[in-house]
């Protein structure tokens, strides 16, 4: 008896995904021979298989494919273009706690906080769903080359 239990443990079981009308109705595992299934010939019944299209067959059988992870050359190049476009202090406070009287206006300054907190919160975002965060990066690169 041990040797039975073992021998169906050890068998691996095909699922049947694509069977015929009649064996799911009747809730049968369906060989899935056509153009008559083993089942339908035995009980002397019509075989019909379910139409599935072509594409979903294929998207079932293969993975999901990733978007591509930006090529060093696109890295490279946005790397070249904020290097040249920002002009970084020596001391980085002196940008937050200027040591000479700021022809900035508060309506500027104003402004900027709230651009900067609208950029916190939308990248905030991406960090939960990832599909974002390379819409986001693709959107960054696009305005930076100005395509």
């Amino acid at each position: 008896m041990w040797l039975n239990i073992s021998r169906q443990l050890d068998d691996p079981i095909k699922k049947s995904r694509y069977g015929c009308k009649s064996c799911k109705t009747r809730r049968l595992k369906c060989d899935e021979s056509k153009p008559t299934c083993a089942n339908c010939m035995r009980n002397d019944i019509s075989c019909e298989y379910l139409f599935l299209p072509s594409n979903r067959l294929a998207s079932s059988a293969c993975p999901a494919k990733k978007l591509p992870l930006p090529t060093t050359a696109i890295v490279t190049r946005l790397n070249t273009h904020f290097s040249r476009s920002v002009d970084v202090p020596r001391n980085p406070l002196s940008f937050y706690f200027p040591t000479s009287t700021s022809s900035v206006s508060d309506a500027d300054k104003l402004l900027e906080f709230r651009l900067f907190q609208h950029f916190v919160d939308i990248t905030n975002v991406s960090q939960l769903f990832s599909f974002l965060l390379i819409i986001l990066l693709s959107l960054s690169y696009q305005y930076a080359t100005g395509k």
